[in-house]
């Protein structure tokens, strides 16, 4: 396997306060040096970073991990430097458009500057694990984090683990400053990425923890946020029932909303279903398109549903248990008009379709579901 490249970039323009830097990329440095997986990885280092060559940075190293060390504003700009080594400030929009076009190898973007969570938050779109700062750090602070996070790295530990262990270096220094680091990310989970792991390990994740089992809808967790969630998003509410429900062989203990369009139940009963006239399919596989001129829909071949109902299950799994959209995957039925079952391993959540007889022409539009559009 290639080896992991850690693109450390630096600037400390000449009209702001001196930084540490040097001492930092030693700390990291360091960490590699001595780790158990030390020639896995390449640090490679970038110093008085200027707009213009920002991005040329990227597409030369072509790195797996982007660490920027420098200044943040309360503004949520980092800073670079201009042609006479002042600082030049970078918005949220930009730096964020940068990463979407080159984010190729990408795995991993550390802002070790001061106010750098918004940033962090706009990047998190388009690269798997994003860390910021929430507020002004230290300069010991963010050595110690450095050292911590690199620490976990070298020696394979997966990002989520690397993060806490920064923030315990912090932490053992008495720097009470532990919480200012934020971890975010979107549709990868930082505990399924390692950088480096022995030849005998076949898979990146760790091993799957036996998942609970929620036999009704009051057992799935923080169940009631769920529900006000919903109820908010659909301007309606939801009621808890039992109902017979195809492809259930038994009645279903559910929360039903109250135009009975959607019914929310907890996701382990699907493995009672009998989905075998059912197609699985991810979620972004769903046509998007409108009905009757009017309504937006999604759906896949005859089966068609109200769209708000699915980006209400969708906002809901991001904002109570940060599942991201595209961990969904949809049962549909092969031949007529049916329900959508909307499904993860948590909670699931079953839509009526917005009509049950005919075929209407030019429904689908072409395009795919995506919450965004």
């Amino acid at each position: 396997m290639d080896k992991i490249k850690i693109l450390f970039l630096a600037a400390n323009p000449v009209n702001t306060n001196p930084l540490r830097l040097g001492e930092e990329v030693s700390a990291i440095d360091d960490e590699l040096v001595r780790a158990r997986f030390r020639d896995k990885f390449d640090l490679e280092q970038k110093w008085a970073v200027r707009t213009a060559s920002l991005s040329r940075h990227l597409l030369e190293i072509e790195p797996h991990i982007v660490h920027f060390s420098g200044h943040g504003s309360q503004a949520g700009q980092i800073y670079l430097e201009d042609e006479t080594g002042k600082s030049h400030p970078i918005g949220v929009r930009a730096l964020s458009s940068l990463f979407d076009a080159l984010k190729d190898n990408i795995r991993c973007v550390v802002l070790n500057a001061c106010y750098s969570e918004t940033q962090a938050k706009a990047i998190s779109r388009h690269i798997d694990c994003v860390i910021g700062m929430s507020k002004a750090i230290g300069d010991k602070a963010a050595i110690k984090f450095a050292q911590g996070f690199y620490q976990g790295i070298g020696y394979g530990r997966d990002l989520q683990t690397a993060f806490k262990l920064g923030c315990a270096h912090i932490d053992l220094q008495g720097l009470d400053e532990q919480d200012t680091p934020k971890m975010l990310w979107k549709n990868y989970e930082p505990r399924k990425i390692v950088f480096a792991q022995k030849k005998d390990q076949k898979e990146i994740e760790p091993k799957a923890k036996e998942k609970p089992k929620f036999t009704t809808i009051k057992d799935v967790p923080r169940y009631d946020e769920a529900i006000r969630f919903l109820s908010n998003w659909l301007q309606s509410e939801f009621e808890y029932t039992k109902t017979q429900l195809q492809p259930f062989p038994q009645q279903l203990e559910c929360v039903m909303e109250r135009n009975q369009v959607s019914i929310l139940y907890a996701s382990s009963i699907n493995k009672r279903a009998n989905f075998s006239a059912f197609k699985i399919v991810p979620i972004d596989s769903l046509n998007s398109g409108i009905f009757n001129n009017e309504t937006e829909v999604v759906g896949f071949r005859k089966t068609a549903v109200n769209r708000k109902y699915v980006d209400g299950f969708v906002n809901c799994l991001n904002n109570v248990y940060n599942v991201s959209w595209k961990k969904i995957e949809v049962a549909v039925n092969r031949t007529k008009p049916f329900p959508i079952f909307l499904m993860t391993e948590i909670l699931s959540m079953a839509v009526a379709p917005i009509f049950t007889k005919g075929d209407p022409e030019n429904l689908w539009k072409g395009s795919k579901y995506n919450p965004s559009s």
